[in-house]
């Protein structure tokens, strides 16, 4: 073997290691959805399962801001790979962050309810009714008058008898 064949066979393995360095993983990923499709399964194939989930969120979360009309950005499978862990951190931190304040919310405004017994409101039950307190009052004063006897509504016993002190 000669020294040139050497270099030649040397440089084809060194163009060929560097052809399989520079696969996918280094290309932007395409603007178009199907080369985009194409080209992101291509690269699912050489990475984890963690990683293909991982690109598989971030390929969901670009198909959406791109049907929303967002450009799709120029970004390469690593790149996407960071940013989709870096975005669902962010999420995460803001979801217990909101249930911190969630939290807090409810017990500044707990109700210790610690008599359950019913109030009725008589005036705003004759209002609903249309009548009023007096009318209700008086109403209630004839309906006692019938069930006592009294003239009045007051019993005899209690009447103001002329020379007498009312109180007992």
């Amino acid at each position: 073997m000669t020294i040139g064949r050497l270099e030649r066979i040397a440089g084809a393995l060194l163009l060929i290691a560097l052809a399989a360095s520079c696969g996918p993983k280094d290309r932007p990923i395409p603007a178009e959805p199907k080369a985009r499709s194409e080209f992101l399964s291509a690269a699912a194939t050489k990475l984890t399962p963690d990683e293909r989930s991982v690109l598989n969120r971030f390929s969901a979360r670009l198909d959406t801001q791109t049907a929303a009309g967002a450009a799709p950005p120029e970004i390469t499978v690593p790149r996407a790979l960071e940013v989709q862990r870096t975005y669902e951190t962010q999420v995460t931190d803001a979801q217990r962050n909101f249930q911190k304040l969630l939290e807090a919310a409810s017990t500044t405004l707990a109700i210790d309810v610690r008599d359950t017994t019913l109030v009725k409101d008589e005036k705003a039950r004759a209002r609903r009714q249309g009548a009023s307190v007096r009318d209700q009052h008086q109403q209630s004063r004839t309906a006692h008058r019938g069930a006592t006897g009294t003239a009045s509504g007051i019993p005899r016993c209690f009447r103001k008898v002329s020379g007498c002190d009312p109180r007992p």
